[in-house]
């Protein structure tokens, strides 16, 4: 049996043309595939949140993140916490101005409540973005006003 070269041609960062056998082949590329994969990263927080009153519900919004799959969404009394969420893996399309909103339809009157957003890709969920605030104000009158 005669000892055969085997040559390898470069073809970008990790891949390359081969002449071997399916095992080695797995073998020189697996370190590539693990390479990249220790490189992906949880997406960025969310940035421009706003929450803006509509009548009885908040509306909210913010701009796309890149490398997203979805949205979580959490609502709270107070800056601090602790919040709840009120949108889990939540997968939206962009609005026409390109930015991804949401209608909180469950905010009672008279309370103010507190946002925050972050997004969610195959590695995890990033970091949530700053906190804003909305309340529903009630403007009816009392009774012989």
């Amino acid at each position: 049996m005669q000892n055969q070269a085997r040559k390898l041609t470069p073809r970008g960062a990790c891949g390359f043309r081969l002449r071997l056998n399916s095992a080695i082949i797995l073998f020189l590329i697996a370190p590539c595939l693990f390479a990249r994969a220790a490189h992906a990263q949880a997406p960025a927080a969310p940035t421009g949140l706003t929450a803006t009153v509509n009548g009885s519900s908040v509306l909210l919004a913010w701009n796309p993140v890149a490398n997203e799959l979805a949205y979580n969404l959490r609502r709270a009394t107070s800056p601090t916490g602790p919040y709840s969420y009120i949108m889990m893996s939540g997968q939206i399309e962009p609005a026409p101005d390109g930015t991804i909103d949401f209608t909180d339809t469950t905010a009672q009157v008279n309370t103010t409540y507190y946002y925050e957003a972050s997004a969610i890709n195959a590695v995890g969920e990033g970091p949530s973005c700053q906190p804003v605030s909305a309340m529903i104000i009630s403007l009816a009158c009392a009774p012989g006003d």
